[in-house]
């Protein structure tokens, strides 16, 4: 349960590779399922990555990290400091508890159009809009 595992597995295509935590591996799917970006999925917060898995992400141009909660030192900062991996971190930031879910997809860059804009390509860096106060 500490692992990980490739829901797209790597192949010769080294430009995007995601990897996800919880929640955010259903909502990264939903928009990947052609498979055109290695994703990486792991049940832990605290994932332990065997050497390949590591190698695998060092290998990408662009490595992604995708969470639905915590990202100021959560699971995708945790993640990029013990394997020294050059990684953008996406997430919610600030608080998601005053919204509904449909709404606090697309104020925290999860809805599926976000979310394929930054697995395809697009240069939004993580720097999800803050929701603090507001209410639906």
């Amino acid at each position: 349960m500490d692992g990980a595992v490739w829901v797209v597995p790597p192949g010769p295509d080294r430009r995007r590779a995601v990897v996800t935590f919880g929640y955010a591996g259903v909502l990264v799917d939903a928009v990947n399922r052609a498979g055109e970006v290695a994703h990486l999925h792991c049940a832990a917060l605290d994932p332990r990555l065997t050497a390949a898995q590591v190698a695998a992400l060092r290998s990408f141009d662009r490595l992604l990290t995708v969470e639905y909660n915590g990202v100021q030192g959560g699971f995708g900062e945790r993640l990029r400091a013990r394997h020294l991996l050059d990684a953008t971190v996406h997430g919610v930031r600030g608080d998601i508890a005053t919204l509904v879910h449909d709404r606090q997809l697309a104020v925290h860059g999860m809805d599926p159009a976000s979310l394929r804009e930054l697995l395809t390509g697009g240069d939004r860096t993580g720097e999800v809009a803050a929701c603090a106060g507001a209410r639906a």
